[in-house]
């Protein structure tokens, strides 16, 4: 749920964020999100979807995106071929790194 937790925390303080298949659309357990949370400004986030995740599928991801998605937000969404659900070390260096630099 880190993902989730982080969409909306970016939401709320209006800063970048990189999301690892963020759980968006579907959620194991019951969450109480404010309904007048809105981005404050210019958010951006930055999803990293794995293609082969069958916990939180990317499709379904970007569906919730397209259906809840705001004007003022800024979305880059990289899908990952033969990425699951679980990110290895190396592919979390590499997006983290690129992530930072920019």
């Amino acid at each position: 749920m880190g993902g989730f937790m982080g969409y909306y925390l970016a939401m709320a303080f209006n800063c970048k964020s990189l999301l690892f298949n963020p759980a968006l659309s579907q959620r194991s357990v019951l969450q109480k999100i404010p309904e007048n949370l809105k981005p404050k400004a210019q958010t951006n986030y930055q999803l990293v979807l794995g293609w082969e995740d069958t916990i939180v599928p990317a499709k379904d991801t970007m569906t919730f995106i397209k259906q809840n998605g705001f004007s003022n937000v800024n979305y880059a969404i990289e899908l990952v071929p033969n990425l699951a659900h679980r990110i290895p070390v190396e592919v979390f260096k590499e997006k983290a790194e690129c992530f930072f630099k920019e």
